[in-house]
């Protein structure tokens, strides 16, 4: 009796076991068919404008815009040059985000992964017409919530919109995708990339003084300089950036304080000014010259002493 007992339970086991495994089966085959390589196929050159939703805060959105090949960062304090290291990082990652899993395909799986239209950061993107033409949700994932031992350490759950499946990148897009519109703004001061420097001249209430570059040695008003501070100082104006920006108007108000130019070796040349009264208050640069930047800590990595530059006497 027992063992018929057993028998007849073993029996039911296995059938559920069986039901179980093609259950299982069924739900993979449903979601990995229509598993991507790519969440976004797109022509980023098609693109105009970029707007950022932070959750459940439609009506406050981080708006980028395209005009006339230029990008430009619109906020309450009106439209502003946009950082391209910051744009082409984004169109950088857009453009290859590859999931590593399929974590489900309906809306209970939305909201447990922050993917809903209210619990989500809406990533939208569209076209010259205003038209949409990709639409990302993105959910944050911290590493204690990770559900796969397989998972990455550092990921993100993302949903597109007209697809019902909820994908693990292995990216932490918040980084990315910052709610902060002065994030955005074009910090520069000089290029990225500038040409070779072969002169910078310096005008401050206590001096003026040229430094400059013949036959890979450098002088200071016609004399030998200190060649190695030299070379240290302009790698510092290499691609010189702030994020401590300040209110245009409030700057316009004061005349340059201070002044510096640099000449490039293909002729081309940057001023930047340190306005104030009795001292530096802000910064202004006519490589970027519709953003202002606070003097602070800039004003003395800008304006050197001439005695940087001067070329100690060697120890005997």
């Amino acid at each position: 009796m027992l063992d018929k007992r057993n028998k007849t339970l073993l029996i039911i086991l296995a059938v559920l076991l069986i039901i179980l495994a093609i259950d299982q089966i069924t739900y993979k085959h449903t979601i990995n068919k229509e598993f991507k390589d790519k969440l976004l196929t797109l022509d980023s050159a098609k693109v105009a404008q970029i707007l950022i939703y932070p959750k459940t805060q439609t009506n406050n959105k981080i708006q980028l815009i395209k005009q006339n090949d230029h990008w430009f960062i619109v906020d309450s304090t009106g439209k502003h040059p946009a950082d391209m290291d910051k744009l082409n990082e984004i169109f950088g990652l857009l453009l290859d985000l590859r999931p590593t899993q399929v974590l489900g395909n309906d809306k209970k799986a939305w909201a447990e992964y922050g993917v809903t239209d209210t619990s989500a950061t809406h990533i939208v993107l569209k076209d010259r017409k205003n038209k949409e033409i990709a639409h990302l949700y993105i959910g944050e994932i911290k590493p204690n919530e990770q559900r796969y031992h397989t998972s990455p350490q550092v990921a993100t759950y993302v949903r597109v919109k007209g697809d019902k499946n909820v994908y693990l990148i292995p990216h932490l897009l918040a980084t990315t995708f910052v709610l902060v519109p002065q994030m955005y703004y074009n910090n520069n001061l000089t290029p990225t990339i500038p040409p070779r420097v072969k002169k910078i001249e310096f005008s401050t209430p206590d001096t003026n003084f040229t430094i400059s570059n013949k036959n890979d040695r450098w002088y200071i008003n016609g004399k030998k300089a200190d060649s190695l501070n030299c070379e240290r100082y302009v790698r510092l104006l290499e691609k010189l950036e702030s994020q401590n920006f300040a209110n245009p108007d409030s700057a316009k108000q004061y005349k340059p304080y201070a002044q510096l130019k640099i000449h490039y070796v293909d002729n081309s040349q940057i001023t930047i000014n340190a306005l104030g009264d009795t001292t530096a208050r802000y910064i202004w640069s006519s490589y970027n010259p519709q953003m202002y930047f606070k003097a602070d800590i800039l004003y003395n990595r800008i304006f050197k002493p001439i005695d940087f530059f001067v070329q100690k006497p060697k120890k005997q």
